[in-house]
């Protein structure tokens, strides 16, 4: 057995063994690199589900919470497909669309689970990435003063609105308010795309004293004469413009297709019940702004962007070269560039 560093500060990667024959000492060894690494990969394994099961050496394993994923013979197994039409090992049923969206790990159980075992059976040719992060080493790089302000702190991982929440504008901003005041923060960049950049820009107006810089990346859009009783998304190849894939198409079509709904319609329905210039919201922004929006984009227009520019006391519009609406993905290197370097700019001259 090889054990090799994935990368720095994380993972480990494991050859030349056959998991379903080790020895004692080799499990050891394997499991105590698991719990220095916290990412095993285990390359060039060939395994059934009963295979698949002897993972129960790292732990009681327990069933997952979507129960219309679980394998019927073996509750413990999650089965999982990148499409509606992916299917198992033996080709008998259809597996359900488990892999496009969030997360399966199930991050907001009461019992939480030490880690998540996965054995990918068709690997698609594109996308499915999984990227992990060490957060032991984010940790160990904060400022000491900032770990002492976070020291008291406990995480909570909500999935549920509350009962009564009002989608407007104004309840999303108090809702960033409120998760910078857990956080411990103070002020921030504070940074929106989209429907999101129209929750930036009422917190900019409502909280200025807390707000660095505002960026916004495609000024959001308003739909005048839409029927806010039933909300709906524009096709994704719309909204991402004609420059991108038709694999990056699919991958948005399907994350909003399987994403919450109740979040989804109810920042569609803020976004439509807002008007920026009516209300005064882009009068009162007073911290350093960057609109950014696209050249030929379909959904809004650079002549409207230029007019709330126009309103906002200290800002700037970046025009990209884009048809699409959803330029922080078709985009994302534009808009990065220009967000980082309005940013630091904005520093210099403070």
């Amino acid at each position: 057995m090889k054990i090799e560093n994935a990368v720095p500060y994380l993972g480990a990667l494991v050859t030349d063994i056959d998991v379903k024959r080790m020895t004692d000492d080799e499990w050891k060894t394997l499991y105590q690199s698991w719990l220095d690494g916290h990412v095993l990969i285990v390359r060039g394994q060939d395994l059934s589900k009963a295979d698949f099961l002897t993972c129960r050496r790292f732990g009681r394993l327990k069933p997952h919470l979507i129960k219309h994923a679980r394998d019927p013979a073996n509750p413990e197994i999650t089965l999982m497909g990148v499409t509606s039409m992916a299917k198992d090992t033996k080709g008998e049923k259809l597996i359900r669309d488990r892999g496009q969206g969030w997360h399966t790990d199930s991050p907001w159980d009461t019992e939480i689970c030490k880690g998540t075992q996965l054995y990918g059976i068709e690997i698609p040719s594109y996308g499915g990435d999984t990227l992990f992060a060490s957060m032991h080493a984010a940790y160990d790089a904060l400022p000491e003063r900032l770990k002492k302000r976070i020291a008291p702190l406990k995480v909570e991982f909500r999935t549920r609105i509350p009962a009564g929440f009002e989608w407007t504008l104004p309840s999303l901003a108090a809702f960033v308010a409120h998760v910078l005041d857990k956080a411990g923060v103070d002020s921030a960049h504070i940074i929106g795309a989209k429907a999101g950049g129209g929750i930036a820009m009422q917190f900019a107006a409502d909280c200025p004293a807390r707000t660095r810089t505002l960026s916004v990346v495609h000024v959001p859009f308003v739909e005048r004469d839409r029927n806010i009783s039933t909300p709906s998304f524009a096709p994704q190849s719309a909204r991402l413009g004609s420059s991108v894939s038709k694999e990056m198409v699919d991958y948005w079509a399907s994350m909003f297709a399987t994403a919450p709904e109740i979040p989804g319609k109810g920042l569609v329905t803020a976004v439509a019940k807002s008007d920026f210039m009516r209300d005064g919201v882009l009068q009162r922004i007073k911290a350093p702004t960057l609109l950014m929006t696209a050249d030929r984009g379909q959904a809004q227009s650079v002549e409207r962007a230029r007019q709330y520019q126009t309103l906002i006391p200290n800002s700037r519009l970046v025009v990209v070269q884009s048809d699409g609406y959803h330029i922080a993905a078709s985009n994302a290197d534009d808009c990065v560039t220009n967000v980082l370097a309005f940013i630091k700019e904005t520093r210099k001259r403070a």
